[in-house]
């Protein structure tokens, strides 16, 4: 697609023309769906070999209907929550919908208003807005700063067990869903649909018989049935992912400094400071003291 649109150099003007993408940013927030909808079917319509011009025109009317329904949609939500249109656009719609679902699986009772219908289009919409934030623009950094840093927490446990050695067998993180799909996202595996309740990244470790390691990584999201593999890319699509190929494949995401990879100065540096502080104060007190006492000493006597 990416070579397609740099020949034709059409769809820029296209998309412009139609006043499309900046009015979804601006205005729902919801362009992710429509822009990989458009995309699949630019695609489809390139691999059909198509003409040019003719894809990029369906393309931006796959697009432009898509906005206009995600527009329609965010608006009835608006109307049904009291929520402003700009605020569903951003976190408001995980959160309606979290909320929604909670109240579902507790047996309390929802709101009229909130029918399976209306919940299975809030549901995708959802799926939609995170796998298009977390994916596009500055993937890497975005990785990085949320599900990097478990990840490198849970390698390092691995790494540990093969160099000191460890008598644990069971290690066990309590996380939301939020943080589910970012480690997901950080291992380039996440299958861009929300976690449902109890849903769990399960990491196995194995020493093999040549005496290497391994990783395998199960997915469960069902409580009905048995986990379900998910291979990182990179190992040639096996289960069992040597761990010094592991390490290799993910380290752009890892992070070690996390203050460091955000700015915030190093924690000595503030107790550095605040001792400085408490010095220079004491050492102004003293100072004081022994020029009262000097002042005092000298004062003439009163006859």
């Amino acid at each position: 697609m990416g070579a397609c649109v740099m020949e034709a150099r059409v769809m820029g003007a296209c998309v412009m023309e139609a006043r499309v993408m900046g009015a979804c940013v601006m205005e729902a927030r919801v362009m992710g769906a429509c822009v990989m909808e458009a995309a699949r079917v630019m695609g489809a319509c390139v691999m059909e070999a198509r003409v040019m011009g003719a894809c990029v025109m369906e393309a931006a009317r796959v697009m432009g209907a898509c906005v206009m329904e995600a527009r329609a949609f965010v608006q009835r939500l608006s109307n049904l929550t009291g929520y402003s249109t700009s605020s569903l656009a951003g976190k408001k719609l995980w959160r309606l919908y979290d909320t929604l679902t909670c109240q579902r699986i507790h047996s309390l009772a929802p709101p009229l208003w909130a029918t399976e219908e209306l919940l299975e289009a809030l549901r995708e919409m959802t799926s939609s807005q995170l796998t298009f934030t977390l994916f596009s623009g500055q993937r890497l950094d975005k990785a990085r700063l949320s599900g990097g840093i478990l990840l490198n927490a849970i390698l390092k446990n691995f790494s540990r067990a093969v160099e000191q050695g460890s008598a644990l067998r069971f290690i066990l993180y309590s996380a939301h869903d939020s943080t589910l799909l970012t480690l997901q996202a950080a291992l380039d595996i996440y299958n861009g649909l929300l976690p449902p309740y109890a849903s769990c990244q399960l990491f196995e470790f194995y020493q093999e018989h040549d005496g290497s390691f391994s990783l395998e990584l199960f997915y469960r999201n069902e409580s009905g049935r048995a986990p379900f593999p998910t291979p990182l890319p990179g190992c040639g699509g096996l289960t069992a992912c040597p761990l010094t190929l592991v390490r290799a494949l993910v380290r752009e995401v890892l992070v070690d400094d996390v203050d460091g990879e955000c700015g915030v100065k190093p924690r000595w540096a503030s107790a550095g400071m605040s001792t400085a502080l408490a010095v220079a104060v004491g050492v102004l007190a003293v100072a004081l003291v022994v020029s009262i006492g000097v002042a005092v000493y000298r004062r003439p006597e009163r006859s």
